[in-house]
Order: C-alpha cells, then structure tokens, then sequence
C-alpha cells in the first residue's frame, strides 16, 4: 500500500489515477485522507475518477462494517459537493449513507426529499420507498406538513407506493391542499392506499370543480381491479351527482365493462344532455353488434351533439364487429324510418361499414331529391373500406354535377388506390392516371404524385412528366421524377434509362428550387450519366 500511495501523488496523471481507484477497492482505512485529498483537484476529469475511487472505498467499509469510516465519507461528499454539476455525487453519496446507517439515515433522506435538486429528490424518493416500516411512513407524513407543493407531490407519490394504510389520514387531508398538483397526486395516493375503501372518496372526486383532477380520479377508477368495484361503480351511478355520472360512464367505458352495457343504455334517458351524450359514448366502446338496433332508435330520434355521438357509436361498433351483414340489416332497417338528418348518419355509418348490402341504398341515396342525401352517400361510398366501390367513385369524380361530390369521390378514390392490394403495378398506375385525368385540382394531383413516386415502373416517370409544365403541382412533380430516378437506378433498359435521363435534366433546366437541382444533378451523375465510347 506505501508503494500505491506513493504512486497516487504521482507526476504522470494516469499513473495517479490507477493507484488511486487501486486504493479504493483495497478498502484500508489508511487511505481514505489521500483519496479525499485527491478528489478536490482543479481538473473536472481527475476529481470525477479520484471521486469514484473514494466512493468506492465507502463501499469497501461498509462491506467490512466499518460504519463510522463510511459514513464519514459518505457525509463529507454530500455536504461538500453542492454545486449543480455534482449532482451525481450527491446522489451517490445519499445512497451510501443509506447503505451505512439504514434507519439512523431517515434524517438525511427526508432533507434530501426537500432539496431544490430534482435529482436528489427522486434519489431520496427512491431510496425512502425501499425502507419498510412505520418509522418511514410517519416521517413522510410529518414531512408534509411543512414541504413546499413539489416536495408534497414527491412524498405522497412515495406514499403511494409504499401502500400503508397509517398514511391513508394524511393522503385524505391532502385532498384540501390549495395546490392543484398536490391534490392530483393525493386522489392517487388514497386510490393506491385505499383500494377499495377509496371508491367512495374517487367519486366525490368526479363531481370536482377541476377537470384535471377528475380525469386522475377517473383513471385511478378505471385501473382499479375487480368486478365488485365495476358493480359499486354501477350502482352509483344512480345516486351521484350530474357532473360525477358524466365522469362515471367514462369511467365504465375505460374498464370494458361490457356485461354493464344495459345500465349505460339506461342513462341515455338521463334528464342532463350531457349524461345522455356521455352514455351514447359509452355504448359506443362497450357495445356489439346487439347493441346495434337500440342505439339505432336512439340515433333515429337524436339531434344535435347526441346524433353525432350517436352515430360516432354506430360507427364504431360496425367497424369492431365481425358480424358485418348483421350490422348492414340494424342499419338498412333503421334508414328506411329515418328522418333526413339521421338518414345521413345512418349512411355514413353504412360506408364505413363496408357490406355489400349497404350499397344498394347508397346508390340509391345519390338520386335522393335531397342534396343532404346525396352529399352524405357520397362521403359514404368515400369512406368505403375496399377497393370495391373505385369504378363508382371514379365515376362521381368525372360526371357529378356538385363540384364538392367530385372532390370528395376523388379523394376517396385516390385513397382506395392506394390501399395495399395484390395487384400489377401496370394495373394501379392505369388507376392513378384515370385519377389525374379527372383531377382538376392542385390537391388531388399532389394526392396521387406521392404514391405514384412509390412505384417502380418506368410508367411511373411517364404519368409524372407531362406534370412538370403544371405550376400548380411543379414542385410535388419534380420531387416525384428525383424519388423515381432513385427507385429505377437499377433498370438495365436503354429506352428507359433514356426517359429517366431526360427527365431529371427537364427538372436540372426547369427547376427554381436549388435543393431539388442539387438531387436531381446528383441522381443524374451517380447513375444515368453516359460512359464515354471505348
């Protein structure tokens, strides 16, 4: 040891180095006045691995149970490292006095959970949350009293996790703190604590005035397991307040509880609007295609917000369901009583639905006398899940007399085509050139550069070219011709090689963007350049 004591006052500063952190695992109480020495010099590289070697040496006494010799380490590290970029240390440090003195380290551990530093605090927290027993839970209590809102969340976070009933008082009280944090993090501390026996607390919490706070007592509703707790929630939804049962059926839904779905429906009779849209939304995450025909009379009836919500409902209980065609026959039924308000919900509930039977009633709506009808089976047939229905869309998009029908069939179409299909690339860019055939606006032609550029086929590059000398899309097309230069690097056709040559010198000489010159000049060096005859 004298030699490596020798050596840690060394010139060379990698010789002091290694005898240093040497020193520190030997563990002898001998060193420890040079090892601290050495970790308050000026440079920032040697003090950090001279102060990793004295850590170590705290480990190595606290192994062999030399309490004293640690802790005296340990403490002259967290008060004498206070600077923000010794963060670390300190941590470090606190987990060593921890290491050393277990219980006798409370003191250190609740100052330590006031400290300005974040990362000292989420340490202390940490470290607190692994000591079991009362002693901890009543200085985390008795802390609260006094800590600032930040310090007040860390504790009851803490609290939370250790689950021990005797803070359970103390996570109530701080349900009345001024601070709207605190009080987010006491709804989850008395949910955590309290389990069950916090059920009735949660839903006092949903009838709160903060939307915050009853959004975390909500999720701490949802999260709590068990079918009893679904069955109290149920039942109180008759007994609590307008505001609460609005939260609660939220709630019902988040816990997929499915088998409850007649008391969702039950409150779609609710007095307060707001209680029945909440229901309609909840039928909509709870319900199956059985839920279907009462939800229909429902949306048969509805106006305004519950409409829409209701046919937001239908729509997603169509989409989630298997049974397609039962979904179609709940919907064509309804359709045929429907007023023209909900006609047009039912329809549009219909496209997205996507069953053969659905379609002839939206044929049929596109000749309805009312334009509402028409507009609506439009959007449906838009909205169609397969490539079924592209000839009719095309067809709207080229002869329908609204010109807000062509844009919504073409974008419909646009969108069909690009759906992912095992089909020949010929065969899908015959599709998108009769798209661009029937786009008269810039937007549906950039609609269609994007996936087009995606193709590899020198058919590609011809739909694009004749776009360059179109202002309203220049710029979309001459991308497109630079993405397709690269994705038909590799064709070994002289024709074509030709065709993609010209075409990026079209863009190089017609281009105002000097990013896309740059590309296109690049894709033409790198791989469309002639070789020189040999």
């Amino acid at each position: 040891m004298p030699a490596l004591l020798k050596l840690s006052a060394s010139d060379d500063r990698d010789t002091r180095l290694v005898a240093l952190a040497a020193l520190g695992n030997i563990g002898d109480e001998g060193v420890a006045e040079a090892l601290t020495k050495a970790a308050n010099p000026e440079g920032l590289y040697e003090r950090s691995k001279a102060t990793e070697a004295l850590l170590d040496l705290g480990q190595r006494f606290v192994e062999a149970g030399k309490t004293a010799d640690a802790e005296k380490i340990y403490r002259g590290l967290w008060t004498g490292r206070t600077a923000p970029e010794a963060s670390h240390v300190r941590c470090a440090a606190l987990r060593g006095l921890v290491a050393a003195l277990g219980e006798k380290a409370t003191d250190d551990l609740m100052a330590a959970m006031k400290s300005d530093d974040a990362d000292v605090r989420a340490v202390a927290a940490e470290i607190a949350g692994t000591i079991a027993g009362a002693a901890m839970t009543q200085q985390l209590v008795a802390s609260l009293k006094e800590a600032a809102p930040v310090a007040k969340v860390d504790t009851l976070a803490l609290l939370a996790r250790r689950a021990d009933k005797a803070a359970l008082p103390a996570a109530l009280e701080a349900l009345k703190d001024p601070d709207t944090a605190v009080r987010k993090a006491a709804i989850k501390a008395v949910a955590a604590i309290g389990k069950a026996e916090a059920i009735p607390t949660l839903l006092d919490a949903l009838n709160g005035p903060e939307r915050d706070e009853r959004q975390v007592a909500s999720g701490e509703l949802i999260l709590m397991p068990g079918d009893k707790t679904t069955a109290i929630l149920v039942a109180a939804l008759k007994t609590v307040p307008v505001e609460a049962r609005r939260e609660l059926l939220g709630v019902l839904a988040g816990r997929g509880a499915r088998d409850q779905v007649d008391a969702v429906f039950a409150c779609t009779k609710d007095e307060d609007e707001g209680v029945r849209v909440a229901a309609l939304d909840a039928i909509g995450a709870l319900g199956t295609e059985k839920s279907l025909p009462p939800l229909l009379e429902l949306l048969v009836a509805a106006k305004g917000r519950e409409l829409d919500t209701a046919e937001r409902a239908a729509d997603a209980i169509c989409r989630r369901s298997t049974k397609k065609d039962d979904c179609a026959a709940a919907l064509l039924a309804a359709v045929a009583k429907a007023d023209v308000a909900p006609k047009c919900a039912i329809l549009r509930v219909l496209g997205g639905l996507g069953s053969d039977k659905g379609l002839p009633p939206l044929r049929a709506a596109l000749k309805d006398a009312d334009a509402a009808v028409q507009e609506a089976a439009v959007r449906a047939l838009a909205r169609w899940p397969t490539v079924a229905v592209a000839g009719e869309l095309l067809g709207l998009a080229r002869d329908a007399k609204d010109p807000k029908h062509r844009v919504l069939a073409l974008q419909g179409y646009i969108r069909l085509v690009g759906l992912p299909a095992k089909r020949p690339d010929a065969d899908t860019l015959k599709m998108y050139q009769d798209g661009l055939a029937a786009a008269t606006r810039p937007e549906e032609k950039k609609a269609i550069l994007g996936p087009v550029s995606e193709v590899r086929d020198i058919g590609a590059l011809r739909l694009v070219i004749p776009l360059l000398k179109d202002e309203g899309v220049k710029a979309e097309a001459e991308a497109a011709v630079i993405r397709l230069s690269d994705r038909l690097r590799d064709t070994k056709d002289a024709a074509a090689r030709t065709e993609i040559r010209d075409a990026l010198t079209a863009v190089i000489e017609g281009t105002s963007d000097k990013g896309r010159r740059e590309g296109a000049t690049k894709n033409l060096d790198r791989w469309y350049k002639e070789k020189p005859a040999k």
